[in-house]
Protein backbone atom coordinates (compact mmCIF):
# COMPACT_ATOMS: atom_id res chain seq x y z
CA UNK A 1 0.00 0.00 0.00
CA UNK A 2 2.90 2.33 0.67
CA UNK A 3 4.07 2.00 -2.95
CA UNK A 4 0.64 3.18 -4.12
CA UNK A 5 1.00 6.44 -2.16
CA UNK A 6 4.38 7.08 -3.81
CA UNK A 7 2.89 6.48 -7.26
CA UNK A 8 0.01 8.89 -6.59
CA UNK A 9 2.36 11.63 -5.31
CA UNK A 10 4.58 11.75 -8.40
CA UNK A 11 3.56 12.52 -11.96
CA UNK A 12 5.88 11.88 -14.90
CA UNK A 13 5.07 13.74 -18.12
CA UNK A 14 6.58 12.74 -21.45
CA UNK A 15 7.48 15.52 -23.89
CA UNK A 16 9.31 15.74 -27.20
CA UNK A 17 12.38 16.91 -25.26
CA UNK A 18 12.32 14.13 -22.66
CA UNK A 19 10.45 13.40 -19.43
CA UNK A 20 9.50 15.80 -16.65
CA UNK A 21 8.90 14.65 -13.09
CA UNK A 22 6.28 16.63 -11.14
CA UNK A 23 5.87 16.27 -7.40
CA UNK A 24 2.64 18.11 -6.46
CA UNK A 25 3.54 18.27 -2.75
CA UNK A 26 6.59 20.37 -3.62
CA UNK A 27 4.88 22.83 -5.97
CA UNK A 28 4.06 26.35 -4.80
CA UNK A 29 0.38 27.00 -5.54
CA UNK A 30 -1.20 28.43 -2.38
CA UNK A 31 -0.56 32.12 -3.15
CA UNK A 32 -1.52 31.97 -6.82
CA UNK A 33 -4.82 33.65 -7.62
CA UNK A 34 -6.91 32.55 -10.60
CA UNK A 35 -6.56 34.74 -13.68
CA UNK A 36 -9.78 36.40 -14.84
CA UNK A 37 -10.19 37.32 -18.49
CA UNK A 38 -12.86 39.74 -19.74
CA UNK A 39 -13.62 38.73 -23.31
CA UNK A 40 -16.21 41.34 -24.28
CA UNK A 41 -18.72 43.90 -23.08
CA UNK A 42 -22.20 44.58 -24.39
CA UNK A 43 -24.30 47.68 -23.75
CA UNK A 44 -28.00 47.36 -24.57
CA UNK A 45 -27.08 43.98 -26.15
CA UNK A 46 -24.64 45.55 -28.64
CA UNK A 47 -20.91 44.84 -28.43
CA UNK A 48 -18.98 47.86 -27.18
CA UNK A 49 -15.26 48.46 -26.85
CA UNK A 50 -14.12 48.83 -23.24
CA UNK A 51 -12.46 52.20 -22.71
CA UNK A 52 -11.02 53.38 -19.37
CA UNK A 53 -13.20 56.15 -17.91
CA UNK A 54 -16.10 55.27 -20.22
CA UNK A 55 -19.39 57.01 -19.40
CA UNK A 56 -22.77 55.71 -20.50
CA UNK A 57 -25.93 57.61 -21.31
CA UNK A 58 -28.97 57.36 -19.03
CA UNK A 59 -30.77 54.97 -21.39
CA UNK A 60 -27.83 52.54 -21.63
CA UNK A 61 -28.99 50.37 -18.74
CA UNK A 62 -28.17 46.82 -19.82
CA UNK A 63 -24.48 46.07 -19.32
CA UNK A 64 -23.17 42.54 -19.91
CA UNK A 65 -19.62 41.21 -19.48
CA UNK A 66 -18.45 37.91 -20.92
CA UNK A 67 -15.62 36.59 -18.78
CA UNK A 68 -13.98 33.43 -17.49
CA UNK A 69 -11.43 32.49 -14.88
CA UNK A 70 -9.01 29.59 -14.79
CA UNK A 71 -6.51 28.09 -12.37
CA UNK A 72 -4.79 24.95 -13.64
CA UNK A 73 -2.97 24.23 -10.39
CA UNK A 74 -5.97 24.49 -8.05
CA UNK A 75 -9.37 24.67 -9.84
CA UNK A 76 -11.25 24.69 -6.52
CA UNK A 77 -10.13 28.28 -5.81
CA UNK A 78 -12.05 29.69 -8.80
CA UNK A 79 -15.06 31.62 -7.47
CA UNK A 80 -17.18 34.26 -9.14
CA UNK A 81 -18.46 37.29 -7.28
CA UNK A 82 -19.89 40.38 -8.95
CA UNK A 83 -20.32 43.80 -7.40
CA UNK A 84 -21.51 46.87 -9.24
CA UNK A 85 -21.07 50.44 -8.16
CA UNK A 86 -22.91 53.41 -9.64
CA UNK A 87 -21.00 56.49 -10.68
Amino acid sequence: MRDMKVLMAICVLGTANGAVKLTPDKTFTKALEPLTHIMSMRVNYETREMIPGMKLKYYEKSILFDYYSICLTNPDVVRYKVKTRGG
